[in-house]
């Protein structure tokens, strides 16, 4: 049996090992608390959940945008103004100057491969992470967030929020997508100023206080740079101050007017780019981009429901969609717009009331206040009255969903700390990993959609499939794989949805094109300049497919169409000129070689098809140094040191024939051609040279 004090002895003998056991959890609760274990643990969960985007392809406007921009393209555009004014995309670059700087430099540095471009994108989010850190924690070092009960928590909610900013699916459109790198640019100056805007305010030595007031200022104006939203900076920093700063009226107020100051940039930049501000405004309008044209207050009455659709997103991340098929609102009239702008008119005054309550009571509410107005602040210039190429985006929702996180993180710790239980603090804390983890699993899992164009478009159209543009691109995204039967029964599907697309009945006529399917090309091409007469791409096309019928006349009236459109002149006068060619009128042909030669010099085919047209004239020195361009253009031009050769042996040159043969051969070690040619002047050298000796 076992007597008491043997019970008691063990008893005694166990309690060192649960101290050491309770020292262990103290020093792990200590660790944990520690800024740079935050850091750490930011980085790694952002690198982690998008270490799969890295080698996402370019999608949809891309390559518009990015792959096929002369301001990306040519990176001293941005520095001595010599990008093209008359360019669609000029308006951009000058709104959106820093943003298009970024992708120029990666052009420079990559060219088209994208692996850089994502690396860029993934730190500028990893660093946005911790920037939404460093904001709350500075927070809570303010006169008024430093009094609070929750000031000591202020690190833990800081580090939910930055979890729940660097972990969330509804990001992946703005890290994953490489062009909506302006709005996660945009997102790192905005929040950056306002870090060092807070520093400056509650630092107390005069250097580092105006230091970081300065640099605070050039993030701002670098902000105004990068995307229109940062319109709203100054006034998120004067709510900033109005709430969480204190002194005396007139200092505050000289601290703010610089910021303020910084919002004449934008209206500024658009006067500057010399269009009317109402033509620019249209140019923002979904009916550029093909879809019906949206007047600014249906814009509105729609955004009071896509605003809901955002907050929904953010706590249920389901269901997400590249390209919305999103209902446009006509009349303010309808429950559903008449319900949405109750709920948010409740959030917003309910903001209101959190800030006046803080006043007596806890100074959390302020907090939480203040980022339920930041969210409706900074969605106000996409979410307004100007009405954008779609109605609906998730990038939109970035920046916005940093209000969002702050007040959900604050919320939830006054939650726990009301309950004023350790097993509840426990539980949600395990909750809130719960949480964590399942946003990164959801997100790692949006990132293999966007991975393939084929994956993404599918579910896409899955999605919307009463909405034309992603069928369009899932039909594009099948051509880049090659699936060319694909890609027509797509397209055809596009027009069953909407028949008045030109530009889908020229790309069928192409694809037609491409499987020999001449007859129905032209039907199909003839259509589309029945719907738009002014598309100069459909003239070029049908030019090409007139040539490969041998109906001349028809091609030469397509591409002279085209030049009168001045579509893609440089082109058009090439495949011109191959058809004069075809109808042996040599000195057309030569005309037109040389008008795409001077339009795109360096172009190595025009250059090849006019010593063509020079050797059939006879004018062999011509010819001659025709070709020679054509080879300095492409070095590996077989066909040019072919002909160029062949040039050669006709002037008696047979030793710079022979070479000119070399060379292809060298290349093309099968070429029966080059050595035909080869053996001939060969011959013809020997046998010249034996009648040379004869004499």
């Amino acid at each position: 049996m076992e007597t008491p004090s043997g019970r008691k002895g063990r008893h005694q003998r166990g309690l060192p090992r649960r101290e050491g056991q309770d020292q262990k959890r103290s020093a792990l609760a200590v660790w944990i608390q520690k800024p740079l274990v935050h850091y750490l643990l930011l980085i790694s969960l952002g690198l982690i959940i998008y270490s799969n985007t890295f080698h996402v392809p370019f999608q949809w406007d891309e390559d518009k945008f990015i792959a096929r921009n002369p301001f990306v393209q040519n990176l001293r555009s941005f520095f001595d103004g010599s990008g093209p004014k008359g360019h669609g995309l000029y308006w951009a670059f000058r709104n959106r100057y820093v943003g298009f700087l970024s992708f120029a430099a990666n052009y420079r540095l990559h060219g088209v491969e994208v692996v850089g471009y994502h690396i860029v994108n993934v730190a500028i989010h990893l660093i946005n992470a911790v920037l939404v850190y460093l904001l709350v924690q500075l927070m809570f070092r303010t006169p008024l967030l430093r009094r609070s009960q929750f000031a000591t928590r202020g690190n833990l909610i800081a580090l939910f929020s930055g979890l729940l900013f660097a972990s969330h699916p509804v990001q992946t459109e703005a890290v994953t997508y490489i062009f909506q790198r302006l709005a996660s640019l945009v997102s790192l100056f905005y929040l950056l100023s306002i870090v060092l805007y807070i520093q400056s305010r509650i630092s107390e030595r005069a250097g580092p206080k105006y230091v970081c007031y300065g640099l605070s200022l050039v993030s701002c104006l670098i902000a105004m740079k990068t995307k229109e939203n940062a319109f709203t900076l100054p006034f998120t920093i004067a709510l900033l101050e109005i709430l969480f700063c204190q002194g005396p009226l007139k200092k505050r107020l000289l601290f703010l007017i610089p910021f303020l100051l910084t919002s004449l940039i934008i209206p500024l930049t658009i006067i500057g780019i010399g269009k009317p501000l109402n033509e620019m405004i249209t140019r923002m309008n979904p009916s550029v981009f093909g879809y019906r044209k949206i007047e600014k207050w249906e814009y509105l009455y729609t955004q009071f429901r896509v605003v809901v659709t955002y907050l929904r997103l953010l706590v249920f991340p389901v269901s997400q969609n590249f390209s919305y098929d999103y209902p446009v609102y006509q009349t303010f009239l309808r429950p559903e717009v008449i319900a949405s702008f109750i709920f948010l008119s409740l959030l917003f005054l309910l903001a209101i009331y959190l800030i006046y309550r803080s006043r007596r009571g806890e100074p959390i509410f302020r907090l939480i206040g203040f980022g339920i107005l930041w969210f409706f602040m900074t969605l106000s210039i996409e979410s307004g009255i100007i009405p954008i190429a779609m109605v609906i985006n998730e990038y939109r929702l970035y920046l916005p969903s940093v209000g969002s996180f702050i007040a959900v993180a604050s919320g939830a710790s006054l939650f726990v700390r009301r309950l004023d239980s350790k097993q509840a603090e426990s539980v949600f804390r395990w909750f809130a990993l719960l949480i964590i983890f399942i946003f990164s699993l959801a997100t790692y899992s949006r990132n293999m959609i966007w991975g393939d164009g084929v994956r993404l478009w599918e579910d896409t159209v899955s999605k919307s499939p009463r909405k034309c543009q992603p069928l369009i691109n899932l039909g594009w995204a099948y051509e880049q794989k090659g699936q060319i039967e694909e890609t027509i029964r797509t397209y055809e599907a596009a027009l069953r949805l909407c028949p008045g697309r030109s530009e889908l009945y020229t790309s069928l006529g192409s694809l037609y094109a491409r499987q020999n399917r001449f007859e129905e090309a032209v039907s199909s091409l003839e259509r589309a300049v029945r719907l738009n007469p002014d598309f100069g791409l459909t003239y070029i096309i049908l030019g090409t497919v007139y040539g490969k019928m041998e109906k001349l006349d028809g091609a030469i009236s397509a591409f002279q169409k085209a030049l009168r459109l001045q579509f893609d002149a440089a082109e058009t006068h090439h495949k011109l000129g191959l058809i004069y060619e075809k109808q042996k009128r040599p000195d057309e042909a030569i005309q037109s070689f040389r008008e795409a030669i001077a339009l795109a010099p360096a172009d190595p085919e025009p250059h090849y098809h006019l010593g063509l047209g020079y050797m059939r004239k006879g004018r062999y020195e011509e010819a001659v140094r025709a070709f020679q361009d054509a080879i300095r253009r492409r070095p590996n031009f077989v066909d040019a040191h072919n002909d160029l050769g062949v040039v050669f042996a006709i002037q008696g040159k047979f030793e710079a024939a022979m070479d000119q043969f070399r060379l292809v051969l060298r290349i093309q070690p099968q070429n029966s051609m080059a050595r035909a040619n080869f053996a001939k002047a060969q011959n013809e050298m020997r046998r010249r040279t034996e009648e040379s000796s004869r004499k």
